[in-house]
């Protein structure tokens, strides 16, 4: 089964064509692109071609001249039956951009050019609500990086950072740390750039990391369930029991009692003593 977290670190901009994304999630992107995606209001101008791996133009019919002899689906996006191609006409087809011409044109609909990207927002709360945190949003000015929420009544800051190569993340770790000077968790779709470097960032004041796919299930009403108790997960940053200290019932009780007051020493009696009368 294709991992919905390590397909947001494939995906550079976390933005691609529905075919991409189909791809990337596979048999989760139904539920994944419901909850998670959202269309962005202008369409893709270029689309991937598995056959000459280059970028096709999106043109409409009219702007071929002559109009295209022979036009196919790419092998990335969903085919359809006869009856749904009889009943949608396709209106826009991709030109190979090749020089020479390498293969034939595609046969695209609006939605398979609309472009659907990460909605943060929606992924945030999903994780606050499956990590029992506090929601709090800010900005760091860093890549695809931002706090989500907090953590127990110290307010630990949960950061979420998605990522594309090691380097990147190294930076990410490397300016959080420096700036936070704090515990803090970080949350990433997976630990495959992770490296000791990260580490000893993290480790220097506190903070750890937590990736996402080892410790979250996405539900099939896409729902997101922590897979061990947050309490138990984050066990870690607990607040530290700070009661104050009592005295023992047995020491109290001798603290306050004063001490038993000394014996009086005997005397003998003058009969006793053996005087006369």
């Amino acid at each position: 089964m294709n991992s919905p977290w390590r397909a947001l670190e494939s995906l550079p901009g976390l933005n691609a064509i529905p075919a991409v994304w189909r791809e990337k999630l596979g048999e989760q992107f139904d539920v994944f692109a419901r909850v998670f995606l959202q269309p962005r209001p202008e369409p893709a101008q270029y689309v991937p071609c598995r056959k000459c791996g280059c970028s096709h133009e999106v043109v409409g019919f009219a702007s071929l001249s002559p109009a295209p002899s022979v036009i196919h689906h790419p092998p990335s996006l969903p085919r359809r039956n006869t009856a749904e191609a009889g009943a949608m006409q396709p209106s826009l087809v991709a030109i190979c951009t090749c020089d020479p011409w390498n293969c034939d044109h595609l046969v695209l609909t609006p939605t398979d050019v609309e472009i659907l990207e990460l909605h943060w927002g929606k992924l945030a709360r999903a994780l606050c609500k499956a990590f029992a945190l506090d929601c709090k949003a800010a900005e760091f000015g860093l890549h695809n990086t931002r706090q989500i929420g907090s953590w127990s009544t110290d307010n630990i800051p949960v950061i979420l950072t998605i990522q594309h190569e090691k380097q990147a993340l190294r930076t990410v770790i490397a300016t959080l740390a420096n700036r936070l000077r704090q515990k803090f968790i970080l949350l990433s779709p997976t630990s495959d750039y992770l490296d000791a470097t990260c580490q000893e960032w993290l480790a220097r004041d506190g903070a750890a990391h937590f990736a996402i796919d080892a410790h979250v299930i996405l539900n099939p009403d896409g729902t997101l369930r922590a897979q061990t108790p947050p309490t138990q997960l984050f066990s870690r940053f607990h607040p530290a029991a700070t009661q104050p200290h009592r005295p023992s019932n047995h020491l109290s009780s001798a603290i306050r009692q004063p001490p038993p007051a000394p014996a009086r020493p005997r005397t003998r009696s003058a009969k006793g003593a053996g005087f006369g009368a």
